[in-house]
């Protein structure tokens, strides 16, 4: 009897460490992921702890489960060698794998406010070097620190606790089989949270208006295999309606009957076009739309002598899909990402093929790898007949983090098109206002701060781009050229945003160049609209068809309303002139809203059931 209680002591001991890793995770969450001005009392740590439980439990259960089952087979079966060895090696396997979770999500939640998931774990795999230089903008010494206590510190707690062998459990063989019978049903009760109407997720460790205290309840590694799991699924984690009449109906405002006209801005129907997208420009940087002031004083100069959109906002918070939004018109999935699967990405429209089908030459410049997130192959697929990359530059301009520094793409792109062809429609992607924020030149607004170096190497790109820009006037093709200046996304800086902020999106729009009409300039359009609006928008313009383009509105249609959409993992929000929703698909609560919530919030609903949809069919 007594070596029976001793049998069942390790099994709760082993349960209970399980538990206590899951506790120190949080704990290591709390300490070095809280976003600045972040405070905590007793009460709410309790309350955090608390609402993450269930997850605990079930997280601990999963691992339990193959030792517990191993564990009695060894006890029944006669002879058969079940060495301690075993456990060890497994638990420390675990305790492994778990502690890269675990530093990788406290590295990565301050720049994507979002814990481990199936993508930052693919985005690794896929472009090892990009996804380290995003890593290496902050202190490393922590992901270590929060390994090393996870991985190194648990396997000397459990060598601590688990020093004598284990014994078999020895009793009569229909008492172990009970025993087996009622240890799965009690791992399965915690693996599943109980026995009501709906099994186990995320949104149950909900409690807070806080979104910081909402991820730190969630286990970090129950929502890792949760995602995996979710993303493998195949099904559409967005569904709000059955009706699909319901949906035109609830989305009958965002998209009404096109007008009769479209206002014409331009002098031409064929001008050249050159693409300006500008990493990370958040209108937070630009005095015109409310930002810093001096930190690009060329931009807003332009925005001045141009058409500038001052409620443009980006679809998401990632590159990937800024890409997408802007040159497919395809808003954002939540939790996934198009372009990263080419079988899918390939049957988007693009706007590339559409302009070089009416005979432009097309071309695409990028100073980092053109493989990273799929640019090259989506590109090349949707109309660009010549990516430029990193590659296509001396090893010796290789001097940035990311690759080629602007002012050399620039440069390049330049030269290129005094020999183009035209017309031409050509895009630069910047990469220099990017994590980690280096330069070879002088930081204009210090380094001392990661605010001041993301200020600094702003301001550096708008420099670049305004040589680029007055070395371009003197050739001939620019009298009749569009310059459209825009960002992939914002940024949490320099004001430190949350990633639920509809201001976190706010991003320039600015048309300018000597094509355009003589009344439209230095005049500004206050309509609200989105990154997916911009396809149609130029296409119009041009007299080409952007019936291929369901998501995007004409901006110059006389029948336009406000609105704009984004989302990322954790949340879904709509701007318009009624008001603004933004709200938590996981655990199916709006985070703020002004106006008439109901009404946003069957309006975003619908339009994000819809788009996850179509991106199912793709």
């Amino acid at each position: 009897m007594k070596q029976q209680y001793k049998s069942v002591y390790f099994l709760l001991l082993y349960f209970v460490f399980w538990l206590f890793i899951a506790w120190i995770d949080r704990l290591l969450f709390l300490l070095f992921a809280a976003p600045v001005n972040t405070g905590f009392t007793f009460q709410e740590i309790v309350r955090i702890y608390s609402a993450g439980f269930k997850l605990d439990l079930s997280m601990t259960a999963y691992i339990c489960a193959l030792p517990f089952i191993g564990y009695f087979l060894w006890s029944i079966v006669p002879n058969w060698s079940f060495s301690t060895k075993c456990i060890r090696i497994y638990t420390y396997s675990i305790l492994t794998i778990l502690g890269f979770l675990s530093c990788i999500s406290v590295n990565l939640y301050t720049e994507w406010t979002d814990k481990v998931s199936q993508r930052a774990i693919e985005t690794f795999f896929e472009t090892p070097q990009e996804a380290f230089l995003s890593a290496v903008s902050t202190n490393l010494w922590i992901p270590l620190f929060v390994f090393v206590v996870i991985a190194i510190g648990g396997s000397m707690v459990f060598n601590l606790l688990f020093r004598s062998a284990f014994v078999k459990f020895k009793t009569h063989f229909t008492l172990h089989i009970l025993a087996l019978f009622v240890g799965l049903i009690v791992l399965f009760t915690c693996i599943r949270g109980g026995y009501g109407t709906s099994p186990l997720n995320e949104s149950m460790a909900y409690y807070s208006s806080n979104q910081f205290y909402n991820h730190a309840a969630v286990n970090t590694h129950w929502s890792f295999i949760n995602d995996v799991v979710n993303s493998a699924s195949g099904g559409n984690p967005y569904h709000y309606f059955n009706d699909s009449h319901d949906m035109d109906r609830i989305l009958a405002p965002v998209f009404p009957e096109k007008g009769d006209s479209s206002i014409s801005i331009l002098n031409t129907q064929r001008p050249n076009i050159v693409l300006i997208l500008l990493e990370s420009f958040t209108a937070d940087l630009i005095e015109s739309l409310g930002g810093e002031k001096e930190v690009t004083p060329n931009l807003d100069r332009i925005s001045k002598q141009g058409l500038s959109f001052t409620q443009f906002y980006a679809a998401a918070d990632r590159s990937d899909k800024g890409i997408i939004g802007v040159f497919s018109a395809f808003p954002a999935q939540g939790k996934e990402s198009i372009i990263k699967s080419i079988k899918k990405h390939e049957k988007l429209a693009g706007i590339g093929e559409e302009i070089h089908r009416v005979g432009y030459h097309t071309s695409f410049y990028y100073g980092g790898q053109s493989e990273f997130y799929n640019f090259k192959s989506y590109m090349m697929s949707h109309g660009v007949n010549r990516v430029v990359d990193m590659a296509d530059f001396p090893s010796s301009y290789n001097e940035s983090s990311w690759g080629v520094y602007d002012h050399n793409v620039l440069e390049k792109m330049l030269a290129d098109l005094n020999r183009e062809k035209i017309p031409f429609f050509s895009t630069v992607f910047t990469i220099s206002n990017h994590e980690p924020f280096d330069l070879k030149t002088t930081y204009k607004f210090g380094n001392n701060t990661t605010s001041n170096r993301f200020k600094s190497t702003a301001f550096y790109t708008d420099s670049v781009l305004n040589e680029f820009l007055e070395k371009a006037k003197k050739e001939s093709w620019y009298t009749n050229t569009l310059f459209i200046v825009t960002a992939d996304h914002g940024h949490r800086l320099p004001y430190d945003r949350e990633i639920t902020d509809p201001k976190r999106f706010h991003i320039p729009l600015i048309f300018f160049g000597d094509v355009l009409k003589e009344e439209f300039r230095g005049q500004k359009i206050n309509k609200i609209m989105g990154q997916v609006d911009l396809a149609s928008s130029i296409l119009n313009q041009l007299n080409v068809s952007s019936d291929r383009y369901c998501w995007s509105r004409d901006v110059f249609d006389t029948q336009f309303t406000s609105y704009a959409f984004f989302n990322t993992k954790h949340s879904f929000g709509v701007i318009s002139e009624n008001g603004t929703l933004v709200f938590d698909p996981q655990s199916q609560q709006v985070i703020s809203s002004s106006g008439d919530e109901k009404s946003l919030l069957n309006i975003v609903k619908a339009y994000n059931q819809n788009v996850y949809a179509e991106y199912l069919n793709y």
